[in-house]
């Protein structure tokens, strides 16, 4: 079986998982799926009681990978993510192992932590590491931050930075149920709560599928393209600070894997088509009067979307 062969049977077997426990998450699955190929980290934006945790803790039981959460308070402190040296009463130092060390860290309402805290996060999103004390730890791999944050203007909550906004590949909203959708939730509450996701894979065939979407060929006139719409928005009249480079790079590198997701060992422009919105709009700073006009970042990616010349 072809690697590319391989991830499609393994995203449809996950798919399957996670839908024993959670009702409608199939792209929201796929979007984390192909988040952890390439090696980034994901966040999440909904109200309470959209099934974010549920579906971070199936995925990672679906993939055999230790699941961490953390639940954020202003009162959250760094050390609560990433670990801290204590001391035995003879005065021998240890570390304890924050929840940090884990292949899928669920970081719950990012945005009620303190700025401080929410740094304290940086270093093990980039570097794949954290430093306590001048001691470096490298953290498990695979290694994947699943944040979750409440929309905007939420009571007690902090905007997060732009520095910290771009380290995360994809933002993906989550929303309440149709009726018809809830009403399957209902029936199947007991099957629910006694959780029967069983793992259909290992890290060690991961790591090896991680290696694997690397070989996905990208064709040069869609790297130009990928630049050509960053450049785009950019330079947007409406757009007070445009996407980063590392924007670029994710979605060159989200599309490697979505074309693999979808039987394919070539990136086609519909694929950088379908992830450019969740890749970008949350690193779009649109200029106050536009905002007050109704603008949103997402229109300023369809627009570029529609205007940018697509290679054939």
């Amino acid at each position: 079986m072809t690697y590319v062969a391989r991830i499609e049977s393994l995203a449809s077997k996950i798919r399957d998982e996670v839908a024993k426990v959670v009702i409608g998450a199939e792209k929201l699955t796929d979007m984390l799926f192909i988040a952890l190929l390439s090696g980034e980290h994901v966040l999440i934006e909904g109200p309470p009681g959209t099934a974010k945790t549920l579906t971070a803790r199936a995925f990672a039981k679906s993939l055999g990978l230790i699941f961490k959460r953390v639940q954020m308070t202003v009162e959250t402190m760094p050390a609560d993510i990433t670990g801290f040296y204590a001391y035995t009463l003879s005065g021998q130092r240890f570390f304890r192992k924050g929840p940090v060390f884990s292949n899928v860290l669920l970081v719950d309402e990012l945005n009620r932590a303190p700025p401080r805290t929410q740094s304290a996060l940086l270093e093990a999103m980039q570097e794949n590491q954290v430093t306590i004390e001048g001691d470096t730890y490298k953290l498990p791999r695979p290694f994947v931050v699943l944040a979750t944050q409440m929309p905007l203007g939420a009571v007690g909550t902090y905007a997060l930075p732009e520095v910290m906004l771009d380290r995360f590949s994809i933002k993906l909203n989550t929303a309440y149920l149709e009726p018809e959708l809830e009403k399957e939730v209902l029936n199947k509450t007991d099957t629910i709560e006694a959780f029967p996701v069983a793992p259909v894979s290992t890290e060690v065939e991961i790591l090896s599928l991680m290696e694997d979407v690397r070989r996905v060929y990208v064709d040069e006139d869609l790297v130009r393209y990928i630049v050509n719409i960053i450049n785009y928005i950019r330079s947007h009249e409406a757009v007070e600070l445009g996407p980063s480079t590392r924007t670029s790079v994710h979605l060159y590198k989200l599309s490697r894997a979505y074309a693999a997701l979808n039987g394919r060992d070539y990136v086609i422009p519909d694929d950088i088509k379908e992830l450019a919105s969740y890749v970008i709009r949350h690193r779009i700073k649109l200029k106050p009067q536009v905002e007050v006009e109704g603008l949103k970042a997402e229109d300023i990616v369809a627009e570029a979307l529609e205007n940018v010349e697509v290679p054939h």
